[in-house]
């Protein structure tokens, strides 16, 4: 019977120090604070005077709000936004119809930034910032023939000093570790389309950026030579390309090309054939799924679905879940906490093994239907 008192005793007593363990860990100081940022699209309510600007802002976990950091004038309409890598530079451009300037900034820093005229330069579609490391890197933009937006004229490229906004031409093309991430059409905000070559090297079209990728082995050149490719990420990582076309009308899926920097190999993934437009969103590919028009508008845009992939290229593994008709991925955290909108309301949801698990929402107001990407900014918390 003592042995018995002296057992429950001992456990009690375990089970107190456990308790009084874990009481205090949890009240030990954080000592890294992780700020969410998302930056919205410019956006004119059609047939109205309504415009939303483009605009960065913090999100308030307390709250549950959208704190503005930065504001474009209301009269510019953001073009597109360009995300690269957190050490780098976030670049917003700005014109209604042509790119008139850009905005640089410094992730960690929103408030500290600076604008570069471009309205002297002509008709600009396509602005790109190139990265050479933290805060620096080469500004480029191309100038369309004004008649004919479909020609180029030139393409110029700039090392920018981001401290002073000086901008120096350069005539040479850009060489160095360039480190695009985003989609062909979305966040990159121009189209680099490659072929590949019987000899397994890769071809850039005309018009597209020059970007360097490593050969392919003979099995893969011999099945794929001549086929067509967008590049979605050349990072220091992985490299991941998505196939234009589809071998057989009836096939399912279409092809992901990945090369891993780590193991120096290629290697390909199965996607459904309905996955084209992919961002790079820290680390991860996400593919929004989308199927043709009616076949009475044949020449119709395709039909955005609420099923979305999420491609974990390092891993070589995919899942595939429903996140509602016009949702949009904004960030995926370091923690694997993923941040999406469906139409004017934030959600949160967690990366598990299962998929995505405890979606949450967050805050429903009408600026949340412009947010159109994310980062984050982590810093030690007594800074």
């Amino acid at each position: 019977m003592d042995s018995r008192k002296n057992v429950k005793s001992l456990f009690e007593l375990c089970l107190i120090t456990i308790l009084m363990f874990t009481t205090s860990c949890s009240r030990l100081p954080d000592t890294q604070q992780r700020d969410i940022y998302f930056v919205s699209r410019g956006y004119r309510v059609p047939g109205s005077a309504k415009i939303y600007p483009t605009c960065i802002y913090r999100f308030n976990r307390d709250s549950l709000s959208l704190e503005e950091t930065w504001c474009a004038t209301p009269n510019s309409i953001g073009n597109g936004t360009i995300h690269l890598q957190t050490d780098s530079i976030l670049l917003i451009s700005l014109g209604e119809n042509a790119i008139r300037s850009v905005q640089l900034f410094d992730p960690s820093n929103p408030e500290k930034n600076i604008s570069i005229d471009l309205s002297s330069y002509g008709y600009i579609s396509r602005c790109s910032w190139l990265s050479r490391g933290p805060l620096k890197g080469d500004l480029m933009f191309e100038q369309l023939v004004i008649n004919d937006p479909k020609k180029f004229r030139d393409t110029l490229v700039f090392e920018c000093n981001f401290r002073t906004g000086s901008l120096r031409k350069v005539n040479r093309a850009p060489t160095g570790t360039h480190h695009i991430t985003g989609s062909w059409n979305d966040i990159f905000g121009d189209v680099v389309r490659m072929t590949i070559l019987p000899n397994g090297k890769w071809f850039v079209y005309p018009g597209s950026n020059s970007v360097e990728l490593p050969t392919l082995p003979d099995s893969l050149a011999r099945k794929w030579s001549g086929a067509d490719w967008f590049l979605v990420t050349h990072s220091p990582e992985f490299d991941a390309l998505v196939s234009v076309k589809i071998a057989k009308p009836n096939e399912t899926d279409r092809t992901l090309m990945i090369f891993k920097n780590n193991t120096n190999s290629w290697h390909q993934m199965k996607v459904d054939r309905g996955a084209l437009k992919f961002s790079t969103i820290n680390r991860w590919l996400v593919g929004t799924v989308e199927k043709d028009p009616p076949k009475d508008k044949p020449h119709s845009p395709k039909i955005q679905t609420e099923r979305c992939i999420f491609v974990d290229p390092m891993n070589q593994a995919q899942f595939e879940v429903s996140l509602g008709k016009l949702h949009k991925v904004l960030w995926i955290s370091n923690d694997s906490m993923v941040y999406y909108r469906n139409l004017d309301t934030l959600f949160i949801a967690e990366i598990t093994q299962s998929g995505l698990s405890n979606r949450e929402m967050l805050l429903k107001e009408p600026k949340v239907h412009v947010l159109d990407r994310g980062y984050e900014v982590v810093r030690d918390s007594e800074n």
